[in-house]
């Protein structure tokens, strides 16, 4: 903390009577919820995985996606070839959605509150809009759930005051 003489003219820059210091009442706690963490830990995973496909497909001369390629057990095979254009573009879109997404809810900033709202909801209407006319299987409803999960968590009030846009009680 700097100190100044006694004798100058200029005001504390804190304490008592400072008008640099800040109201007790202004303040929220920064401890971030664990709901909060997990959501920026999904984000940076997935920014992560965004750059593996990145990577699959510059050090690869094969197509990333087969229609014989199944990601999880249990799952059903894509139904088509993804072309090596659209396999970039996912992977540059989801890094440059995710690692600013998961950095700001990390750090509990109130823009990031709003991406997240903007882009679960987005992700949840997208997937059902694409899956309107077929069945809707096991990673259509863990979409579905994750997205919707998460926006109703972002919208609660304990939430929303995490990230200092509501008064502390």
């Amino acid at each position: 903390m700097l100190h100044l003489p006694e004798s100058s003219p200029l005001p504390p820059l804190s304490g008592p009577g400072s008008k640099f210091s800040m109201p007790p009442d202004t303040t929220y706690g920064a401890e971030r919820p664990t709901g909060v963490t997990v959501l920026a830990l999904l984000n940076f995973l997935s920014a992560g995985l965004s750059l593996l496909l990145l990577a699959r497909i510059v050090f690869s001369l094969e197509v990333v996606f087969h229609p014989s390629h199944e990601f999880m057990p249990g799952f059903p095979q894509m139904p088509a070839m993804v072309s090596r254009a659209e396999a970039v573009f996912i992977g540059i879109l989801g890094t440059v959605v995710c690692l600013p997404l998961a950095i700001g809810l990390w750090g509990l900033r109130r823009w990031a509150r709003v991406m997240a709202l903007a882009v679960y909801i987005g992700g949840v209407t997208v997937t059902l809009c694409a899956n309107f006319s077929s069945p809707i299987i096991g990673s259509t409803l863990l979409s579905l759930a994750i997205g919707a999960g998460a926006v109703i968590y972002l919208l609660r009030p304990e939430t929303i005051r995490a990230f200092g846009e509501l008064p502390t009680k």
